[in-house]
């Protein structure tokens, strides 16, 4: 997939959140069972500890695309990987363009402007393999990316995951040191003082 974004009358921020929302075993046929000991359809799909294996076989890839849905080698990777990096109720947010990054560039998105995301996601082992810049882009011929699926087994039978992704767009204008992940700061705490015993001159 390529995913447009486009800013509005503002210069604009943004933001990538993706949280997993159900990981699913559904079903433990007798192929699965004899690769996954553990497969187990009773456990709640919604739960912090789902346990459906398909979200660990499955990786995303993302990149920032100059619109033609292929990896090139001056396009930047964005982090990525297994969706069972997360657990159910789980986000991951990423920066796209905040005051500390721009995958596209510096600063942020101006108003009018289009930015693009190449999307792809491999069930099984995803590897990069960026074409070179500037080439007759085709994802049907060459993408930038290899996927291998020949290592899986069963454990993934029936299963299923789901997921959201959803994009945040925040006004520059005002908000010069916007993050889309704000720093965690620590409370300052005072010391405790040492008590001090006084000194009493005998009499």
């Amino acid at each position: 997939d390529t995913i447009s974004l486009t800013a509005g009358s503002n210069d604009a921020w943004l933001c990538a959140d993706v949280t997993l929302t159900s990981d699913d075993d559904n079903d433990c046929t007798e192929p699965e069972d004899a690769d996954d000991p553990n497969c187990d359809p009773n456990v709640d799909p919604n739960a912090d500890n789902a346990d459906g294996d398909l979200a660990d076989a499955v990786r995303f890839l993302w990149w920032a695309d100059d619109g033609d849905n292929v990896l090139e080698d001056n396009e930047t990777p964005l982090p990525s990987g297994p969706m069972g990096v997360l657990n159910v109720g789980q986000t991951a947010t990423v920066a796209l363009a905040d005051s500390d990054q721009n995958i596209w560039g510096t600063g942020p998105v101006p108003g009018g402007e289009t930015r693009y995301i190449g999307k792809a996601w491999c069930f099984g082992d995803l590897t990069l393999a960026p074409v070179a810049s500037g080439s007759a882009g085709d994802p049907t011929v060459d993408p930038g990316f290899d996927c291998d699926g020949s290592l899986l087994n069963n454990i993934t039978q029936t299963d299923s995951f789901t997921s959201d992704i959803s994009f945040r767009a925040v006004q520059a204008r005002n908000n010069d040191q916007f993050q889309c992940t704000p720093p965690v700061v620590s409370p300052t705490v005072s010391p405790t003082p040492t008590p001090t015993t006084p000194t009493v001159e005998p009499t």
